[in-house]
């Protein structure tokens, strides 16, 4: 008998044993916590709470299997506060565990979706494709600045951007403090990424005692930071008065202390001003940037007259007091002069300046030797300069041409880059732009005779020397070398012979999608700067790179090679520079056309997993609202592409632009014998070209150049029509109406015209608006007659709407001179229109008669201060699939409201059903439905009786409706 009961004691206990270690579902509640244990997810309601919403899960042996497909709470695990998760089991709310994001992360990481395995013919279609784009290669950067030359309107006004960035700064300010804003449904935004695919960089600063610490200036998405070398990144610039920084320093000696110069000057925003003379590609500064508490927060310096495109800067590391800047132009017209540029000096921090001189030249690059600072190199557009006695007063500082002198630098050397070797007090090189190939000089006399190095000619500038060119001298050793033009090339006998080092056609952000098995293994293409780690030593030989694609990583710069030894550290680094995108109805597909980085695709619904399926510069995209599967976007000179299977291979099926390739289906060694049986048209398609799908019918393309072109069956390449002739502008905007038979197309010199009834029959309606480019056409989804237009340039005659199909025209434009890019109707909401402009978006209740910035708040929670590109809407607007308003940023990245954009929003304490404040599902209290409400929104209760407003306290900061429908006599709410 004993014998017995301890058998039965045995197998009960292996019995609860066995159960207590069975996956067992459970009901738990989920917050996440910062670095300090706070609550930063819900915003909504303290946890734990009885009220609060819970999530189902798997339990096993301690562990927790989370099954959440809220999309907020996804965002919030890539927010760069965030440290843990925190769950509490349903019935036991008094205890919790944590868990680190990183562990969830990468648990997250193995559920995304898993690429599909290409076909033979899909791998050679890409390489073919690829060897296409790296023979175009040296005419994109011209192309970029000539679309955004003419979208702005002929050229920046650096004044009137500041001005405008004033004005909004003041408008959020007062926003927060008014309530009464009607904003067409608009609150919060969510960042939807890519937090894995970068943006052009201009500057990489490593902290001066700290190498983890890091601060980087973008092109157009303003100052990051990290503090763990890469892992994540922190934006600290959101409401600076300019996102373009082009470089940063540390005071040594103080390390609180750091300047950033603003404004991408000519050759480095992808301009060319050399050669067209003009500010479109790059961006306008407002002058110098000073923090005190190490970059934390920024103020603007006073500045001689007006700063703008500040190429260099650097400190005096004697006397870090003594700050030097070049500037390409000094006062506030519209147009660079591509030939003047002015070096400053600062005696007292950037408190005030005085001129060292006037040079024919844009200074882009100062170096300083530690070990004499009375001379200092200053790299240009066009030549390089040495100046002595650079520590005495200004009156005896001599400036010398280092071109000009017996045995100096070629006479025309084109944009010139400078670095010293630090171990060797005399040496230094230059990588020159001459005959765009690129060359290598150096001096072992302080810059005073010089001699070319690279007795071959590699070519790495490719090109393109006046947009990306950059050198760098190992510290330690003055014979290893490094030079960066469309890819790098590493020397070790002191630039005699160079040895490619990295391959931007197997960049690490592409897809394996061709025969080439380095894919994914380097860096991208147009590099921009080099800089070794703050801990840099002979064993230590950590260095950085920034370019077109964002920030690289190499431990071990002396053993690194085109394909093996990089990392990607573009970690959360949210600044790809977008021109237009497109999301599916479901929300779970999503495409950006992106500078440099082709066209972007997230099939996971935003965060870290997006993919670059190919090389090229993209531009716009358009998902079939009836098929998420078929979708297409468009690269270089209005390549049209299509996907048939969400995005998992792409194939040509137009092409309107760009190089001639006849003849190469004949030429073994051709540019691309696969896709000669494609159709082509040379049409003169702009590097960045407008193409739509018909609103009407998913199966119709609209696609713009020098004529405009549809295709009627799916982009089937045989099927191609011109339907409008050329007038010698090219077609930059394109939108249809409720009817195929209505389309409205603008041109780049502001020529605006629609059919009348049919296709074939056009009529110019745009007459009376200004003759600018037209940066976008809004039908209303209610009425053909009704259209808003937007133009480019930053004045008050930007925005239009007719409501009479363009017999005439209201001004409806902003109070104030400001850029306008992208505008649409509220699908629904008749009169809710909606802009994006250069510093946020605005929204209108009333047809564009009274406009409110968007609301703010937090520093940043949305497409505030970056240039908003293009606005697109997902959903139909049921109650499965409702409205949601997407912004592409044109270097912020990607954002999506973080709720629907509806009118009206529905409470019932009654339901019991799941919530989605639609009329079939409604929330259950007030909070959610005030929560969700944006300003302009109406709250409407489906029951009477008392609302509490637990499990928080409902302050509403913006202007709410609330109504009683069948619901009895009253609603109470407290």
């Amino acid at each position: 008998m004993k014998k017995l009961m301890i058998l039965i004691a045995v197998v009960f206990a292996g019995v609860v044993f066995y159960m207590k270690n069975l996956p067992q579902k459970v009901k738990v509640q989920v917050a996440i916590i910062d670095t300090c244990g706070e609550q930063i997810w819900p915003l909504d309601v303290k946890l734990p709470s009885e009220d609060a919403t819970t999530f189902s899960a798997v339990k096993l042996n301690g562990d927790y299997q989370l099954e959440i497909d809220d999309e907020v709470y996804l965002s919030y695990l890539e927010n760069y506060n965030a440290d843990a998760i925190r769950v509490w089991d349903d019935d036991q709310l008094s205890q919790y565990e944590d868990f680190p994001i990183v562990s969830f992360l990468k648990v997250e990481q193995v559920k995304m979706p898993k690429r599909k395995t290409r076909s033979e013919k899909q791998k050679q279609y890409a390489a073919d494709l690829k060897k296409e784009l790296k023979a175009e290669k040296g005419t994109i950067p011209q192309g970029r600045d000539d679309y955004r030359r003419q979208q702005k309107g002929g050229g920046y006004s650096p004044l009137k951007a500041y001005q405008a960035h004033k004005t909004v700064k003041k408008l959020i300010r007062q926003k927060k403090e008014d309530a009464s804003s009607r904003d067409a449904g608009l609150r919060k935004w969510n960042s939807l990424g890519p937090g894995n695919v970068g943006g052009r960089i201009r500057a990489i600063t490593p902290h001066p005692n700290n190498p983890n610490i890091i601060l980087i200036g973008t092109a157009s998405g303003g100052i990051w930071r990290t503090t763990n070398a890469g892992s994540t990144w922190t934006n600290v610039t959101d409401f600076l008065p300019n996102m373009a920084v082009s470089k940063i320093v540390y005071n040594p000696s103080n390390v609180n202390v750091v300047y950033a110069s603003t404004g991408e000057s000519f050759q480095i925003g992808g301009s060319g001003g050399a050669l067209s003379n003009s500010t479109g590609g790059a961006a306008p500064g407002v002058g110098l940037l000073k923090s005190t508490d190490g970059g934390s927060t920024w103020n603007l310096t006073p500045a001689p007259a007006f700063f703008t495109w500040i190429g260099s800067l650097a400190l005096d590391p004697n006397n870090t007091e003594h700050v030097y800047v070049g500037v390409a132009q000094t006062d506030n017209k519209s147009w660079m002069n591509t030939q003047a540029g002015r070096l400053y000096k600062s005696l007292d921090g950037g408190d005030s300046w005085e001129t060292i001189a006037d040079i024919n030249a844009i200074p882009l690059d100062i170096e300083i030797r530690s070990t004499n600072s009375d001379l200092v190199y200053i790299g240009c557009s066009t030549g390089a300069f040495r100046i002595s006695n650079a520590t005495s007063p200004v009156s005896d500082i001599n400036v010398v041409n280092m071109s000009n002198q017996a045995n100096g630098l070629p006479a025309s050397p084109g944009r010139v880059e400078i670095d010293l070797a630090q171990n060797s007090n005399q040496r230094l090189y230059a990588s020159i732009q001459n005959n765009n190939n690129g060359e290598v000089w150096r001096s072992s006399d302080d810059g005073i005779t010089w001699s070319k190095r690279n007795t071959i000619d590699f070519n790495y500038l490719n090109g393109q020397g006046w947009y990306n060119n950059t050198i760098w001298v190992d510290p330690v050793n003055s014979n290893r070398v490094v030079v960066g033009g469309i890819d790098l090339w590493r020397s070790d006998n002191g630039g005699a012979d160079f040895t490619k080092i990295s391959d931007w056609t197997d960049d690490i952000h592409l897809e394996d999608t061709d025969f080439f098995s380095n894919q994914g293994t380097s860096v991208h293409a147009d590099q921009h700067v080099i800089i070794e780690a703050s801990d840099y030593t002979g064993t230590n030989r950590k260095v950085y790179i920034g370019n077109d694609g964002g920030i690289y990583a190499t431990d071990n710069i002396t053993s690194v090679s085109e394909n093996d030894g990089w990392n990607d550290v573009n970690n959360n680094l949210r600044i790809t520079q977008f021109y237009g995108g497109a999301i599916s109805k479901d929300k779970s597909f999503i495409i950006g056309g992106s500078q440099d980085n082709s066209f972007v695709i997230d099939q996971a619904g935003g965060g870290t997993s997006w993919l670059v399926p190919v090389s090229g510069d993209g531009a716009f995209a358009a998902i079939n609202q009836d098929d998420e599967n078929m979708a297409y976007a468009n690269i270089n000179f209005n390549r049209l592409l299509k996907t048939t299977n969400g995005g998992d291979d792409w194939n040509t099926i137009a092409r309107f632009g760009g190089t001639n390739l006849a003849g190469c289906a004949s030429d073994p060694n051709g540019c691309v014998p696969f896709l000669s049986d494609r159709f082509e048209v040379q049409d003169n398609a702009p590097l960045i070209s407008k193409f739509i799908l018909d609103k009407n019918n998913q199966d119709v393309l609209i696609a713009g150049a020098d004529r405009l072109w549809r295709n009627d069956n799916a982009g089937e390449p045989d099927d191609w029509t011109a339907i409008r002739s050329t007038n010698g502008s090219t077609f930059v905007a394109i939108e249809t109406g409720t009817s195929s038979s209505k389309i409205w197309a603008g041109r780049a010199d502001g020529t605006l015209e629609r059919t009348t009834s049919s296709v074939s029959n056009w009529t110019d309606v745009g007459i009376a608006l200004p003759n600018r480019f037209i940066t976008d056409i809004s039908v209303s989804p209610n009425s053909n007659n009704k259209v808003a237009v937007t133009i480019g340039g930053y004045a008050i005659d930007n925005i239009w709407l007719t409501n009479n199909e363009g017999s005439s025209w209201t001004n409806i434009s902003l109070d104030f001179d400001m850029q306008v890019n992208t505008v649409t109707w509220h699908p629904i909401k008749e009169n809710w229109l909606y802009i994006g402009t250069d510093f946020g978006v605005f929204a209108s209740e009333n047809n564009g008669t009274d406009w409110s910035i968007i609301p703010v708040e937090d520093d940043n929670e949305g497409p505030y201060n970056g240039e908003v590109s293009e606005l697109f809407w997902s959903g139909d607007g049921s109650a499965a699939h409702p409205h949601y308003l997407y912004a592409s940023t044109f270097g912020r990245g990607m954002w999506r409201t973080s709720y629907p954009l509806r009118d009206k929003i529905y409470v019932n304490k009654n339901y019991t059903g799941t919530s989605d404040g639609s009329i079939t599902k409604p929330y259950k209290t007030a909070f959610d439905g005030f929560n969700a409400a944006g300003s302009g929104s109406e709250v409407i209760f489906l029951s009477s009786d008392t609302h509490n407003a637990e499990p928080a306290s409902i302050l509403l900061d913006r202007k709410v409706t609330i109504t009683l429908q069948n619901g009895g006599a009253s609603v109470l709410i407290k």
